[in-house]
């Protein structure tokens, strides 16, 4: 290809928002805007239902996940873990994280809001929950095959 015309076919996807332009001299680097071809990808995927549509109780088992957590049923968090999950985070290891979350924050005082975020990996639940002294964010993440992948308690 000629130089003018790949400078064309550039100029098409950096005025769709897929690359990013960045000159230095007479030369210029593209990159790749992954979120941009995320989002197209999803687009089309949905258009042809290939996209994972989430089962509709997703936001009931992740509250289940703090109501377990607050009773300390440690067990029952870690039951829907996938296998890599439930490897890293064992049930001991969840219970110590937890107990260290409530001595540092104070006791769980209740749920103020939940979040839900889908991706085309994975869909992620964010429960805001207010504890004595802060409040923390319990992110749920699902994966396609209705799994618990992921399980992070941050501050706000």
């Amino acid at each position: 290809m000629t130089k003018p015309t790949l400078s064309a076919h550039f100029a098409v996807l950096r005025e769709a928002g897929l690359v990013r332009a960045a000159k230095s001299g007479r030369n210029v680097t593209y990159h790749l805007n992954a979120d941009v071809l995320e989002d197209a990808l999803n687009s089309l995927m949905e258009d042809y239902l290939f996209a994972w549509t989430p089962p509709d109780d997703m936001e009931s088992v992740a509250h289940g996940i703090v109501e377990s957590l607050v009773r300390q049923d440690f067990a029952a968090v870690t039951r829907d873990f996938d296998a890599e999950l439930a490897a890293a985070l064992p049930v001991e290891k969840l219970e110590s994280a937890w107990v260290k979350t409530v001595d540092i924050f104070g006791p769980f005082v209740k749920t103020l809001e939940t979040r839900v975020e889908r991706h085309w990996k994975h869909t992620t639940v964010s429960i805001t929950c207010e504890f004595a002294r802060a409040q923390l964010d319990v992110h749920v993440k699902f994966s396609r095959g209705g799994d618990i992948s992921g399980l992070l308690i941050l501050g706000k």
